[in-house]
């Protein structure tokens, strides 16, 4: 599972609520607005192949060797 940013939540994009049934339980859910990003980022795959000339297949490689490269580095910065 992974973390939410807060600055997610101080922009008004999602919504945090603990049920009465359960407060131990927290549920997350996307604002109006969150919805609407959403929405206008799904063009944002094609928008980058149509910028980079490189195929989905391309670009789907290059996203896992710059996580990959991230990751490395953050490994780096912890060990300096």
């Amino acid at each position: 599972m992974g973390c939410l940013d807060v600055g997610v939540l101080d922009e008004g994009l999602v919504r945090r609520e603990r049920p009465v049934y359960n407060e131990n339980t927290l549920l997350i859910s996307l604002t109006e607005a969150g919805t609407a990003m959403k929405d206008d980022a799904l063009c944002v795959p094609e928008m980058m192949k149509n910028c980079t000339g490189l195929s989905m297949e391309e670009c789907s490689i290059l996203r896992n060797l710059l996580d990959k490269a991230l990751a490395h580095m953050d490994q780096k910065k912890d060990s300096i």
